[in-house]
């Protein structure tokens, strides 16, 4: 499922097998979230918003793009927080086998 050039407060993407891609600018106080069972999940924000960021994959990979600040009072192996600037908008990005990406833009 690919949804681009998208500007909501709201998105939620899912999918029990298959990759998800969402890209477009996030709204200070919006709530993104992202679940596959068995796929790879990308986001590419644009604009200028922050946001805080879960991610979780096992067995996979996390990458970005972005420099996030990790948040030491949250700690979890499986798990990666972090905030990429003001951390205006809440992401939420989750799969069970496959890799999690934030990048600069689309593909």
């Amino acid at each position: 499922v690919r949804v681009t050039d998208v500007t909501c407060d709201r998105c939620t993407l899912t999918s029990t097998s298959g990759d998800l891609e969402l890209s477009g600018p996030l709204t200070p106080g919006g709530k993104y979230e992202l679940r596959s069972g068995v796929g790879n999940i990308r986001l590419a924000p644009s604009g200028s918003t922050g946001f805080d960021v879960e991610a979780r994959t096992t067995p996979g990979r996390f990458e970005s793009e972005f420099p996030l600040r990790a948040d030491p009072s949250r700690t979890d192996a499986r798990v990666v927080y972090g905030t990429f600037g003001d951390g205006a908008a809440i992401v939420s990005l989750r799969t069970f086998q496959g890799t999690v990406s934030i990048v600069k833009g689309p593909r």
